[in-house]
């Protein structure tokens, strides 16, 4: 069964009775238990990133208490579910620097542990993947505040204006991001209405809208 677009799925939702959203709601919450801890997230934390990387960092904590240090086989087990766990629970928010906490959290994690897993090479390379990741999201976090700063800021100018002054600037890291993202001529207006449609004219959302889009054009995000 092949299902439809998002945009169309989107158009149906808006012009849903409130009662019927619920039950939509209902059943997507029964039928995956992710869809509930997500819907939970949106909820509850969304509006308290810091204390939800807080608690992320606490769970991510009680792990590796749970590590095996006798040998590196059981300890690369449990280390690599931390990552999965890490994985899941980061990708509810649309924030690089919730990724970033939380991988660096667990670097410093694993250099605590009892384990000299540093003489065994998948083990370094694991580490050393997460490190890579942390360098990637930084780099797409210095896009997004760049852009934040020097155009989003500024209340005087709408999205679109914006948007123009963004993609025909001298800064070439910027134009690359958005290339990457398919930001051509024709295809901004899409990508502006979009933005406008959906988050209004929020800076603030529209900043975290451009640090997703910085990640995963950067190869970080899944």
């Amino acid at each position: 069964m092949q299902s439809t677009s998002i945009a169309l799925l989107k158009k149906e939702i808006q012009a849903m009775p409130k009662a019927v959203l619920i039950e939509v709601c209902n059943k997507l919450i029964k039928y995956k238990k992710e869809n509930k801890e997500l819907l939970h997230y949106l909820l509850f934390e969304s509006t308290n990133e810091a204390n939800y990387v807080e608690q992320l960092k606490n769970e991510v904590s009680e792990m590796f208490q749970d590590v095996n240090t006798q040998t590196v086989y059981f300890a690369k087990k449990t280390i690599r579910k931390i990552l999965r766990f890490i994985t899941k629970y980061c990708k509810f928010s649309d924030k690089p620097s919730t990724q970033i906490d939380v991988l660096i959290h667990f670097c410093e994690e694993m250099n605590a542990l009892p384990l000299h897993w540093k003489d065994h090479k998948v083990m370094v390379n694991l580490y050393q993947s997460q490190l890579k990741k942390i360098e990637k999201l930084i780099k797409a976090k210095m896009v997004a505040d760049y852009v934040f700063m020097h155009f989003l800021g500024d209340n005087s100018k709408s999205v679109s204006e914006k948007l123009d002054i963004i993609y025909s600037g001298n800064n070439y890291l910027l134009r690359d991001l958005f290339i990457g993202f398919g930001l051509d001529r024709e295809g901004r207006a899409i990508i502006e209405d979009y933005i406008i449609s959906n988050f209004c004219n929020d800076p603030k959302v529209i900043y975290n809208i451009f640090g997703f889009l910085g990640a995963v054009i950067c190869g970080s995000l899944e």
